[in-house]
């Protein structure tokens, strides 16, 4: 074995023994900080604990024409497997992709570029930590799986829903969630849950992680941890595959036009 292939092995592993106690260490810290939220330890959070969401609401047209112009390319978005490989077993058959325009702590530049007035809008979120359009496409479905980070509630804008939109459905602790077009759902992904789209058509939302409130001491202590989270292969894997993926795109796009 050469020394670059010894290299490469032991570079894996210290990956596997690094994700792994980084785990444990989030799963600590989100146990630590579920004392000092400001709400409760639920599934789904009623919209009218958030004062900023009638104002996405009131916007979502402006969010809709900005997706209008991207989805069209949705064949070339990334399968969030490209992006976080240890994503790959809730997503097997390919249908979850993601159009990002805030994510681990980056901004994309073709996020921005694109879609300019759904970055703006995001940004009035407080807190707010990630911010893409999410895609299942027809007959497509995310397995069951829970996040390990409850410091983050998640935010669901539906953009596009299918027409029988009770066959496609979020269950979170064992709860059925359809979407409704224009219309906002806030939820733990830390709660167990799996989305199913047994329809023709596809689903996209405008999805949003956001910091829960807390107190001074958890969001001192969050922002701290994720101030290492941000740092970690993780995180620098994720940027660097969508930095890839973006090159790509944007070759396709000008191919396309003739450019």
């Amino acid at each position: 074995m050469s020394f670059r292939d010894r290299a490469e092995r032991f570079a894996k592993r210290r990956k596997r023994f690094v994700k792994k106690r980084g785990r444990r260490a989030l799963r600590r810290v989100s146990r630590f900080l579920d004392g000092h939220s400001r709400v409760p330890k639920q599934p789904f959070h009623p919209n009218e604990g958030f004062d900023w969401i009638p104002d996405i609401e009131a916007q979502k047209d402006v969010i809709r024409s900005e997706l209008e112009r991207v989805v069209q390319h949705y064949r070339e978005w990334p399968r969030v497997q490209e992006l976080q490989a240890d994503q790959t077993g809730i997503a097997a058959d390919g249908g979850w992709r993601s159009f990002v325009i805030y994510g681990w702590g980056h901004t994309s530049k073709l996020g921005l570029e694109l879609c300019p007035e759904t970055a703006r809008i995001a940004r009035t979120v407080p807190g707010l930590a990630s911010a893409f359009f999410s895609f299942v496409g027809p007959h497509s479905q995310i397995k069951e799986h829970g996040a390990l980070d409850g410091s983050l509630l998640r935010y669901h804008l539906g953009l596009i829903v299918p027409e029988d939109r009770e066959r496609c459905v979020l269950t979170l602790d064992g709860i059925p969630y359809s979407w409704e077009e224009g219309q906002s759902v806030v939820f733990d992904d830390t709660f167990r849950h799996s989305v199913r789209n047994d329809t023709d058509e596809m689903r996209v939302v405008l999805l949003l992680h956001f910091e829960r409130p807390m107190d001074w001491i958890g969001r001192t202590i969050h922002r701290g941890a994720l101030g290492l989270v941000k740092r970690s292969y993780y995180v620098r894997d994720a940027v660097a595959n969508h930095g890839d993926w973006e090159y790509r795109f944007r070759e396709h796009v000008a191919a396309e036009s003739g450019h």
